[in-house]
Order: C-alpha cells, then structure tokens, then sequence
C-alpha cells in the first residue's frame, strides 16, 4: 500500500479565481448566499422574487462592509444581483445610461 503525504497547506488558487476575492468586502452580509442575492432565480414566482430580493436589501442595509460595497459595484463593468442595497441587471429591464460628461 502506498502512502501519501498530505500538503501542509492547499495549492494555490488559479489567478482567475483569486481576482474575483475582494479582501474590502470580508465579513459581507451576502458572504456565501449568493443565491440570495441573485437578480433571478429559474421557476421563481414574481412574488417570491419580490420577497427575495426585498430580504437581501434588507441584509444590506445592516452589512458591516455596506460602504466598500457601494464602491466595489461602481467598479464592476455589468453588475448583476443585489449590491449595496440596490437590484443590479433587472431581467428585462434595460441598463441605466450614464449622463453625458
């Protein structure tokens, strides 16, 4: 029988994985609930998204990191979900324009 030593530590995440962490928005309300806080769920009612959604703004409304998150979303190019309280990438709602400089 062949033993295996088990690495002190886990390998190192693959860069693309690693850029989606962002160290600003630890301890986030929304930490592992992602589902939660998704702009759309397949075979959900208009009423259960309603209810949703309304829950994971409330969550914000509360998150120790709300203010790092009000900026993390400005950064993103298509934000999608609930961020900082608001409902990004509505289905069948057309993005916001930005005003003309």
């Amino acid at each position: 029988m062949t033993h295996f030593k088990m690495a002190a530590r886990p390998p190192a995440a693959p860069d693309p994985i690693t850029a989606l962490v962002d160290d600003r928005l630890a301890g986030a309300r929304c930490a592992g609930q992602w589902p939660r806080f998704d702009v759309d769920i397949a075979g959900e009612s208009d009423k259960q998204r309603a209810e949703r959604l309304a829950w994971a703004r409330g969550q914000c409304s509360v998150c120790p990191v709300l203010a790092a998150c009000r900026t993390a979303v400005t950064e993103q190019r298509r934000p999608s979900g609930v961020w900082a309280g608001r409902v990004y990438g509505e289905p069948g709602r057309p993005p916001r324009k930005k005003a003309a400089a």
